[in-house]
C-alpha cells in the first residue's frame, strides 16, 4: 500500500490513537471476562488472537478503499475520487485524408486512496471498431498551486485496425480536473511523436472496459 497521497503526520496520529484506543478496549474486554467460567472462555482466546496490529489493519484497509472517498476523510486524504467511465473525443496531430484524426474516447480510471489506474479505448463507436486501447503504468495526482488537481500518467498503447506505422507504443498523458463539470481536459505526446487534445467527461461509475457501451 502507498500512503503517498495521506497527510503524514495525520496518518502517523491516527495509528498511534488507534493502537491506544483498541489497546484500552482490549485490556477492559479482557479484564470483564477473564473470571466468568464455560463458553465465554473462548472468548478470552478469541480477542487475544486478534491483535491491536490486526485491527488497525482492518480499519486503514477500510479508509484506503472505500471511506476515503467520504468528505469526512479529507482531512486525512484530500485527492479528488476520480473512479468511474469517462466519455469524450480525442483530436491527434496524426493527418488522415488531410485531415486530423479524431476518435471517440472513452477514459476508464480505477482509484483508491494509494493508487490509481487508466485505461483508454479509442475508435469510432458508431462503427463499433477500436483502433487502439491504452494501459498506465505509471501514474500521479498532483495539486496545483490554484487548487485544482492534475492527473499525470505514462502508458503502453496496443492498436488494432489502424495503419502499420500506428503500431504499438507508449507515451505520456495529463488531465486538469474539472470537479463542478466533473470533467477531464488535456493532451498526450507518444513516442511516435503523434500530439493530441483529450476532452471527456464523467458518464458513469461502473467500469465495462470496452469503447462501446
Amino acid at each position: 500500500m502507498n500512503f503517498k497521497y495521506y497527510k503524514t503526520e495525520r496518518l502517523i496520529l491516527l495509528i498511534i490513537g488507534l493502537a491506544v484506543i483498541l489497546g484500552a478496549l482490549s485490556t477492559w474486554i479482557n479484564h470483564l471476562i477473564s473470571n466468568i467460567p464455560g463458553p465465554l472462555a473462548t472468548a478470552i482466546i478469541f480477542t487475544d488472537s486478534f491483535t491491536v496490529p490486526f485491527f488497525i489493519t482492518i480499519i486503514i484497509y477500510l479508509i484506503n478503499n472505500y471511506l476515503w472517498k467520504s468528505n469526512k476523510f479529507k482531512w486525512l486524504i484530500d485527492i479528488p475520487n476520480l473512479n468511474g467511465r469517462y466519455v469524450g473525443k480525442l483530436e491527434s496531430s496524426y493527418v488522415e485524408n488531410g485531415k486530423k484524426k479524431i476518435l471517440d474516447c472513452v477514459i476508464e480510471i480505477s482509484q483508491s486512496a494509494s493508487s490509481i489506474h487508466i485505461c483508454g479505448y479509442f475508435g469510432d463507436i458508431t462503427k463499433d471498431n477500436v483502433s487502439s486501447t491504452s494501459i498506465s503504468t505509471s501514474e500521479t495526482i498532483v495539486e496545483e498551486k490554484n487548487g485544482f488537481f492534475r492527473l499525470y500518467y505514462i502508458f503502453t498503447n496496443e492498436t488494432g485496425g489502424i495503419p502499420e506505422k500506428l503500431n504499438n507504443h507508449s507515451g505520456t498523458a495529463k488531465f486538469l480536473y474539472y470537479p463542478d463539470k466533473k470533467m477531464l481536459d488535456g493532451d498526450y505526446y507518444n513516442k511516435l511523436q503523434n500530439v493530441g487534445l483529450i476532452k471527456v467527461s464523467f458518464q458513469q461509475e461502473k467500469l465495462i472496459g470496452r469503447l462501446t457501451p
